[in-house]
């Protein structure tokens, strides 16, 4: 506490983000990759802040706002041509991983923000984006895999976690908070023949990511757009509805359409359980 009060004083002038750079690099708080927890230590002095213990400078934006508000660059020369046909007719279907900074990204993002009923929003925390081509190269979907979900009852419970051990196992599993079939594309199958493409090479991608092994995905449906028909297709596990709360819900005031939990261990259920039970205790 004492360090991070010091800092803030000697530098009235600095931004929130500027002092969480400053901290991590002098803590050297990396993620099991080596990559710095910018993200989590400026989680961690909001959560310091709001229960009395530090003083931050002030809000330059409110949080989240400046996701909302950017402007996603167009990109011209889509092909939008309706697609219909068999899954045959355009595999083998490629998965591309989409690195920030790249043509690939902002791509990516232009078809997220245009035909996602969700928009556009920046991964907070590790994620692993896709977008999937045909033969022929041409952009069939795109799919963001993020951080997991910090508590959801129905999941913690059928892993039968301890609270110290579903914070310490986290890292092993990952959300799909993002799933786009572009509009255009009228493909039978093609949604449950993505996923488990995704899921098989998601385990590689995700330990380069974070440094951590892939024990557990998981997603939320809004039922009342989707049926989760393509996780049930892909042998997905329903494990009910979610209790309609946010993840900033801490006083428990905040209430959001209840979404459907669908889960897929990336190994047997048993062992599965025993390998994040044991890890998250030692």
């Amino acid at each position: 506490m004492e360090e991070i009060r010091a800092l803030v004083a000697a530098h009235s002038d600095w931004s929130r983000w500027r002092i969480s750079e400053a901290l991590v690099r002098r803590w050297d708080w990396r993620n099991a990759a080596g990559r710095l927890k910018d993200m989590s230590c400026r989680k961690m002095l909001a959560r310091l802040e709001a229960r009395g213990l530090v003083r931050l400078p002030a809000k330059r934006q409110q949080p989240g706002s400046n996701r909302k508000r950017k402007a996603i660059p167009a990109v011209a020369g889509v092909d939008e041509s309706p697609w219909p046909g068999p899954l045959a007719a355009v595999q083998p279907v490629q998965l591309e991983r989409v690195d920030y900074g790249t043509a690939a990204a902002a791509l990516f993002d232009h078809l997220l923000a245009r035909h996602h009923y969700l928009g556009y929003a920046y991964p907070v925390g590790a994620n692993v984006r896709y977008l999937a081509r045909g033969r022929d190269g041409r952009v069939l979907a795109c799919a963001v895999w993020a951080s997991a979900a910090l508590k959801v009852g129905a999941r913690d419970r059928w892993l039968g976690w301890t609270p110290a051990q579903r914070l310490a196992g986290l890292a092993r599993v990952a959300n799909n908070t993002r799933f786009l079939i572009l509009p255009w594309v009228r493909i039978p199958h093609l949604a449950s023949h993505l996923l488990a493409l995704m899921t098989r090479r998601l385990a590689a991608d995700w330990r380069q990511r974070t440094g951590h092994p892939l024990a557990l995905v998981e997603s939320f449906v809004d039922e009342t757009r989707f049926r989760g028909t393509c996780y049930r297709a892909a042998n997905w596990l329903d494990l009910g509805p979610t209790t309609g709360r946010t993840r900033d819900d801490r006083a428990k005031k905040i209430h959001v359409t209840t979404k459907r939990i669908w889960v897929w261990p990336c190994q047997p259920l048993a062992r599965l359980r025993q390998e994040l039970a044991g890890r998250s205790s030692a």
